[in-house]
């Protein structure tokens, strides 16, 4: 059970990480951040939309991507993550070492 738990844990980390990875390889850093930000309250909303349209995009994008993009809709502390991650990520890009 609690194994179970933790991969499902780690399971999200690494779909955080590899988002965030897309939003700052693109240079989107910012607006991606804004968007999150601004509506942060209509989360439920955004996720209800995007379990409907979930069968128009899966064919497009493919079920894993949308699978996670519903999973980090669904709740707003993996949002926060994602927010967080972004800023680390970009902060990398720009301040290598």
């Amino acid at each position: 059970m609690i194994d179970e738990y933790e991969k499902k844990l780690e399971n999200q980390s690494l779909t955080i990480h590899k988002a965030a990875s897309f939003v700052v390889s693109r240079g989107l850093e910012t607006p991606i951040s804004f968007f999150l930000e601004l509506h942060k309250p209509l989360l439920s909303l955004m996720h209800t939309t995007s379990l409907i349209l979930t069968p128009l995009a899966t064919p497009i994008f493919g079920a894993n991507k949308i699978l996670a993009l519903n999973s980090i809709l669904e709740d707003k502390k993996k949002v926060e993550m994602l927010i967080c991650e972004i800023e680390k990520q970009s902060k990398e890009k720009n301040n290598p070492k």
